[in-house]
């Protein structure tokens, strides 16, 4: 099982404010489970900082 524990990331919005993008947010996940991670357009799922943090607990496999 791999499980992500207490990931949290905050932005400075256009008024120079931070924002919560994500708080705290754990996520256990089995074997042998397909999982994804959905947003609207626009909402961060393919930010660099999404695969910056996913890249080092998952390792990167190619399909033929």
């Amino acid at each position: 099982m791999l499980e992500v524990k207490n990931v949290s990331k905050q932005y400075k919005g256009e008024d120079k404010l931070l924002f919560d993008a994500v708080s705290d947010v754990s996520l256990p996940m089995e074997d042998h489970h397909i999982y994804a991670l959905v947003g609207e357009s626009g909402c961060g799922t393919s930010t660099p900082w999404t695969r910056k943090t996913f890249r080092p607990i998952v390792p990167v496999t190619a399909f033929p």
